[in-house]
């Protein structure tokens, strides 16, 4: 007989958000996360004291995986050009489905509500402080971070984050916007 590895929470996580994916927010739940993973509830209850405790921190996982690791690749470009790059690369990546799956089901769930406005929280931190290099002041950089991620939820709810030459093209916009309004010259873009 083979021995089989010991599952780790991060086992958890990924069933739970490939159901989330596949299936919508109904399909989460304990007994269907076993059921992917082939153990039993006990499995389950050995790593988390109850559902809460497991949705709690798979939503942690979520914005760490999908947001807070990402945060590096942002701070190794100065220029807002090729920071624009870096967002619009990493939104690209994403997985779609999931994403709007975690929306939908922050609908209805005032957990996942709270995780996906924490998220939301940090990328648009993230695209204020790359506008405020840039030579925004405070008020300007808070504003199109708005409208930055507005644009890209929509887009991304649409079903058209996927499209890369349209994504550049939003992006770059934003960003002439932002250059001309500080007053500096807009980056010339191949």
């Amino acid at each position: 007989m083979r021995s089989v590895p010991a599952l780790q929470r991060v086992d958890f996580f990924r069933a739970g958000l490939s159901l989330l994916e596949e299936q919508g927010s109904n399909s989460v739940t304990a007994v269907a996360v076993c059921e992917r993973l082939e153990v039993t509830r006990g499995s389950f209850y050995h790593h988390f004291s109850n559902f809460d405790d497991y949705l709690v921190a798979l939503l942690d996982y979520w914005s760490e995986f999908f947001t807070s690791s990402r945060r590096g690749l942002l701070e190794k470009e100065v220029d807002l050009g090729p920071r624009s790059d870096v967002f619009i690369e990493l939104g690209g990546a994403l997985p779609h489905n999931l994403e709007n799956a975690m929306r939908a089901w922050a609908t209805t769930n005032p957990i996942v509500r709270e995780a996906v406005r924490r998220v939301d929280s940090t990328r648009l931190s993230y695209v204020e402080d790359s506008l405020r290099r840039a030579g925004c002041d405070p008020a300007t950089a808070t504003l199109y971070a708005h409208i930055a991620t507005s644009a890209f939820i929509g887009l991304e709810a649409r079903g058209l984050v996927g499209d890369q030459q349209l994504l550049r093209r939003v992006f770059e916009e934003i960003e002439w916007a932002v250059m001309t309004r500080i007053g500096a010259s807009p980056p010339v873009r191949r």
